[in-house]
């Protein structure tokens, strides 16, 4: 079990050499299973099959309680990445707005001081 379980670490790590070594022991202890229930005594089979039973349904359960951790990490990678997108959004649509309001001040600006310089201009 702690062959298999290097052998998913060195997968997960992208590691050859731990996959490598790991596989070949996982697959030399499926080996010794074999050979022992083809060749054991009917009780010590009986004994041997209930704990390779308990052993896999606790796989199975460490399997399942792994892919729910990594399915909690995904979803909040998400919610994070959306949190972040959203806030990015915000201050581009507030600085959009920001301009907007400088480029129409400026235009009222120049506006006022064109009447300004004609009023001069009509006073003389």
């Amino acid at each position: 079990m702690a062959a298999l379980l290097w052998s998913l670490y060195g997968v997960l790590r992208d590691q050859v050499p731990v996959i490598t070594i790991n596989a070949a022991c996982v697959a030399f202890q499926v080996a010794y299973l074999a050979l022992y229930l083809r060749y054991a005594t009917t009780p010590q089979r009986v004994s041997s099959h209930s704990q390779i039973i308990i052993i896999i349904i606790i796989v199975i359960i460490i399997v399942i309680l792994i892919v729910i951790f990594i399915i909690i990490v995904i979803v909040i990678v998400i919610v994070i990445v959306i949190f972040i997108i959203n806030i990015i959004i915000i201050i581009i649509v507030i600085v959009i707005v920001l301009v907007v309001v400088v480029v129409v001040i400026v235009i009222v600006i120049v506006i006022v001081a064109v009447f300004i310089v004609l009023a001069a201009i009509i006073v003389r």
